[in-house]
């Protein structure tokens, strides 16, 4: 039996904000490892990849938190000068 048009679009939203949470959620994932193993690259001295990882953190925190700019704006200028 065909979905009536209401009943799609219903499930065309869902899709959409299930598609919504899976993208945040993986961003937020990806800002808490590299905050979280950010420690262990500098003691290591993987200078070479810091500015990337940096500039990585500050993006997934805007990404998760579009308020959050005067935090990812300092990650990214941080990354600019590394």
């Amino acid at each position: 039996m065909p979905l009536r048009v209401d009943q799609h679009a219903r499930a065309e939203a869902l899709l959409g904000l299930r598609q919504a949470r899976l993208e945040e959620v993986l961003e937020e994932a990806v800002e808490e490892r590299i905050a979280r193993e950010r420690p262990e690259l500098d003691r290591i001295r993987l200078l070479k990849w810091i500015p990337e990882l940096v500039r990585a953190q500050g993006e997934a925190i805007l990404a998760v938190d579009p308020a959050s700019v005067e935090e990812a704006r300092s990650l990214l200028a941080e990354a600019a000068e590394l």
